[in-house]
């Protein structure tokens, strides 16, 4: 909501100050400080408490999501400040997100990354989700219109937990995912193409664990602005017994931070996984959502064993607490690779604009619209960078 007003009320606020009374060189930052930036300090203020060396900000939430329509919640990050004063120094951030839409989406989520002075770093996210939701079929070359209609619950911990080694910023340990769902009330319409309907699901309950590696060389966990993140983890889920799941998916995450003159950072990722083995539909490589490939609307619109999508993302400060962005990405989800020539291309483009949550970290609020091949589209309201 402060986003939006900023939105409005910033061009009548730059261009109706008096500008003879501005040196030449006066900046915008300079000219807007004055009455717009100290209001939105204010107001944000008000959502911002210090406690000793803590940072806690807790913010009601209004988001959009093309999958679960209108969101109301409560949003909430909190920093904790770091002891260690080398260059790697990475602060320990919680964030919580509590969320019902109104296509009865429930939403809970917490997000915990700590860095120790001994080296350690762990990273967690554990979510609770019930949902309505849409199966679209695995392996879809393009958009398919008619989905089967299907709800689930669905609680997951996910993460790692990493030593570091080699000048501070090689990582290796382990990652885990351990997930519970549940689907039911599946819709049963003669016009869905048996290709395109629900599988039947086998165990509700999956673990699975394997090694880990990274190098983060990047300046700032929220909002780095220079350095590398580069990941690789292999999840092995056993097989319980004959009628329980039993695969192995690997992946590779790699990004890097640039900045551009000033004000400009170019943030370029590039991701592959792939998978084998007996999975259910939901632990398939996805394409689309809040973070990869925005403007795809739905995650399960593009499913497959294998993925592969490369996005790249120009972030521009343009004062106070505010930034924009353009981003754009390619990528694809496939069988096999004997397959990859005959898939199709899938690309998203759009823009965005980001609101500084805290007046200490570099947490934003953002909001994206991207626009996706086969006139698909998709608004994002949500907290912290894509990637």
């Amino acid at each position: 909501m402060l986003f939006f007003c900023s939105v409005l009320l910033a061009p009548h606020i730059a261009f109706s100050q008096n500008t003879d009374s501005l040196p030449s060189n006066a900046t915008l930052d300079t000219a807007q400080s004055s009455f717009f930036n100290k209001a939105i300090d204010r107001a944000l203020a008000l959502f911002e408490w210090q406690w000793g060396g803590t940072t806690i900000n807790t913010y009601p939430s209004l988001g959009y999501d093309p999958a679960s329509a209108f969101t109301f919640g409560i949003m909430q990050t909190i920093s904790f400040p770091s002891r260690d004063t080398s260059e790697y120094r990475r602060n320990t951030t919680l964030i919580n997100y509590f969320s019902y839409s109104t296509n009865n989406w429930i939403n809970l989520r917490s997000t915990f990354s700590m860095h120790t002075r001994g080296g350690w770093a762990i990273n967690t996210r554990v979510q609770f989700q019930q949902s309505p939701d849409k199966f679209y079929g695995i392996g879809q070359r393009t958009r398919n219109h008619n989905p089967q209609r299907f709800e689930i619950k669905y609680l997951q911990v996910f993460g790692n937990a990493s030593h570091s080694f080699f000048f501070n910023d090689f990582f290796a340990g382990l990652t885990y995912d351990v997930s519970y769902a549940n689907i039911y009330n599946i819709e049963i319409n003669d016009d869905i193409l048996p290709e395109n309907r629900l599988p039947e699901q086998k165990n509700n309950l999956l673990f699975g664990v394997g090694p880990y590696i990274a190098y983060d060389s990047r300046n700032d966990m929220n909002f780095p602005t220079r350095g590398k993140y580069i990941t690789a983890g292999l999840f092995l889920y056993p097989k319980y017994n004959e009628h329980s799941y039993g695969f192995y998916n690997y992946m590779l995450d790699a990004r890097t931070y640039i900045s551009i003159f000033e004000k400009q950072v170019l943030a370029l990722q590039l991701f592959a996984g792939a998978s084998e083995g007996d999975q259910p539909f939901y632990k398939l490589y996805q394409l689309g959502g809040a973070e990869r490939m925005r403007g795809i609307s739905n995650k399960y619109m593009y499913i497959d064993k294998y993925v592969y999508f490369t996005q790249a993302e120009l972030r521009r400060h343009l004062f106070g607490r505010f930034s924009m962005v353009v981003f754009g990405g390619v990528g694809n989800a496939f069988d096999n690779f004997s397959e990859l020539h005959e898939t199709v291309i899938k690309y998203v483009y759009g823009v965005g604009g980001r609101l500084q949550a805290s007046k200490h970290e570099k947490i934003n609020l953002r909001i994206d619209y991207g626009w996706a091949r086969f006139g698909d589209s998709g608004l994002y309201l949500t907290i912290s960078e894509a990637f």
